[in-house]
């Protein structure tokens, strides 16, 4: 399975959200997580919406998981386990139940946008 995940804030720190778009390996849509931050930063948006995609994928049984992000900061922040404090407890239980997961760098989505308003 491979999440797309992107995000945004309306500022820095500002109102931000978050979107994933789940695709399986032919290429068809299996899944959407759309959600509204209130208050949130442009590097935090980017790593909860990779913690948004393990997490529903989990949920869902997807646990071969390949998670884009157009960010590297954030992608290297889980590659390298260097996630802030709020989410790395979260992380270290979710992140073993997975069989293989990989976090890449995939430059800009073209298929999700955003507009916070």
């Amino acid at each position: 399975m491979k999440a797309i995940t992107d995000g945004a804030s309306r500022g820095n720190p500002g109102r931000g959200g978050l979107c994933v778009v789940f695709r399986d390996g032919v290429g068809y849509v299996k899944g959407v997580i759309v959600q509204n931050l209130r208050h949130t930063t442009s590097y935090m948006v980017k790593c909860l919406a990779i913690f948004a995609a393990t997490g529903k994928a989990y949920m869902m049984n997807w646990l071969n998981l390949t998670a884009v992000s157009d960010s590297q900061a954030a992608v290297d922040s889980f590659n390298k386990n260097c996630l802030s404090w709020q989410l790395t407890a979260k992380w270290e239980s979710l992140s073993g139940k997975y069989l293989l997961m990989f976090i890449i760098h995939g430059g800009k989505p073209t298929s999700v946008q955003m507009i916070v308003q």
